[in-house]
C-alpha cells in the first residue's frame, strides 16, 4: 500500500483525543452558579426600598442576563453528553478495528468506520459551534447589562442622597453585583475554550478526509505491531476523555 493508513490513523486520533483531554473546562463548570447569583441578586435589589424607583431596571437586565446564562449552560450540557457519546463509540469502534486488523488489513471495511467517525466528530462540531454563538450572544450583553446597572446605580444614589440606611444598602449591592463582571469574564474564557475545541475537530476532520481519500484505490494495507500499539494508546486516552465528560454536571 501506498500509505501507512493506520499509522496516521491512530496516531491522528491519538493526538485529538488528548489535545481535547487537556483542555481545562473549569471555567465552564460555574455558568450556572452564576445563573442562580444573578437571580438572587436580582430579587433583592427588588425587594429593597433603596432600589424602589430604579431597582427594575438593573433586576430586568439581571433576569434577561441570567436567562441567557441559563441556555448556554444547557448548550454546554450538551455538548458533554454529545462528547462522552462520541469518546465511547470511538473506543468501540477502534477496538473493533484492532480485530480486524489482526486478521488481515482490507481498506473496504476502514472505508466505511471512516465515513461513520467523520459523521460523528462533524455533529460534535456543530454541536460545539451552536454552544459557542450561545455564549458570545451571552458576553456580547456585556454593554446592555453594564449600562443599566450603573444608570440604575446613579439613580438609586440620587434618591437615597443623606439617607445613610439606604446607602449603605446601595453599597451592598454593588459588593454583590460583582457577580456579573465575574460571570463576564468567565464566558471569556469559555469562549476560548469551545473555540479551541472546535479547531481541534476541524483539523481532525481535515486528516480523517484525507486519509479517507488517500484509501480509495487501494485494496489493503501491511499493519504492523506498532501500529496496533498505536491504536491500543488512542483507546486509553479515549477511557480518559470520556471519564473525564462523565464526571461532569454530575447530579
Amino acid at each position: 500500500m501506498s500509505i501507512d493508513f493506520s499509522k496516521k490513523f491512530s496516531n491522528a486520533t491519538n493526538n485529538v483525543f488528548e489535545e481535547i483531554v487537556n483542555i481545562d473546562f473549569s471555567a465552564v463548570e460555574v455558568i450556572m452558579e452564576h445563573a442562580i447569583s444573578c437571580r438572587e441578586v436580582a430579587y433583592s435589589i427588588q425587594t429593597n426600598p433603596a432600589f424602589e424607583f430604579h431597582g427594575c431596571q438593573i433586576s430586568t437586565s439581571l433576569h434577561e442576563f441570567r436567562d441567557k446564562l441559563i441556555t448556554a449552560d444547557s448548550s454546554l450540557r450538551n455538548v458533554y453528553d454529545k462528547s462522552s457519546v462520541v469518546c465511547e463509540s470511538f473506543e468501540t469502534e477502534i477496538e473493533t478495528m484492532i480485530k480486524i486488523m489482526k486478521r488481515k488489513g482490507e481498506t473496504q471495511y476502514f472505508k466505511k468506520r471512516l465515513n461513520k467517525l467523520l459523521t460523528k466528530i462533524k455533529d460534535l462540531r456543530r454541536l460545539v459551534e451552536k454552544s459557542h454563538r450561545l455564549i458570545l450572544d451571552a458576553k456580547d450583553n456585556k454593554h446592555n447589562i453594564e449600562g443599566n446597572i450603573e444608570k440604575g446605580l446613579s439613580g438609586a444614589e440620587k434618591f437615597c442622597y443623606n439617607n445613610e440606611r439606604y446607602l449603605a444598602d446601595i453599597d451592598k449591592a454593588k459588593e454583590k453585583l460583582v457577580i456579573v463582571e465575574d460571570s463576564l469574564y468567565n464566558l471569556h474564557d469559555t469562549s476560548h475554550l469551545l473555540s479551541k475545541m472546535k479547531s481541534i475537530l476541524m483539523g481532525y476532520e481535515d486528516i480523517l478526509l484525507e486519509i479517507t481519500s488517500e484509501v480509495y484505490g487501494e485494496n489493503s494495507f501491511e499493519v504492523t505491531r506498532a501500529d496496533l500499539n498505536s491504536l491500543n494508546l488512542a483507546i486509553d486516552k479515549l477511557k480518559v476523555c470520556h471519564y473525564k465528560f462523565t464526571q461532569r454536571y454530575e447530579v
